[in-house]
């Protein structure tokens, strides 16, 4: 098997492409692999010019307000000047799923769905944050969740 680096200036974060003839077992030993080092890959934000890995499984959830998202963790709270559209590309784990058109919830740290007069959903953070289900996101969520 052969490695190969190029560099691509136009891309926004690294992409790996896995090339062959066949998928054999080998090749897909080496996919598996390369998605476990995806998989564990932090979460880089950009603050005050710093980039500040954030390790994925310390993300609780993650809303917008204007243009501006702000990242919550276990221990401290990230607001950077970005899209939601480009954070939910770097949280594409089967953990996170977005549950409105402004949120994205870690589902390892919810405790709990709860349903609202409005007929819509919060989700209840095992720290205790409540965040917003839309009836839009609700099936997904309900999915994904409960399987159903």
């Amino acid at each position: 098997m052969k490695v190969v680096f190029q560099q691509v200036p136009a891309l926004r974060e690294p992409r790996v492409a896995v090339q062959a003839a066949t998928l054999d077992e080998h090749v897909a030993q080496t996919m598996r692999a390369v998605s476990r080092v995806v998989a564990a890959a932090p979460l880089t934000l950009v603050v005050d010019a710093v980039p500040v890995p954030v390790p994925l499984a310390n993300i609780t959830f993650v809303d917008v307000a204007g243009d501006y998202v702000t990242v919550h963790t276990t221990n401290k709270v990230y607001t950077v000047r970005q899209r939601l559209k480009v954070i939910a590309e770097q949280l594409a784990q089967p953990q996170f799923i977005q549950v409105s058109r402004s949120a994205i919830i870690n589902l390892d740290a919810v405790d709990h769905f709860k349903n609202v007069l409005s007929g819509n959903y919060v989700a209840v953070l095992k720290q205790g944050e409540r965040v917003p289900v839309s009836r839009r996101y609700w099936r997904q969520v309900k999915e994904r969740v409960l399987g159903k």
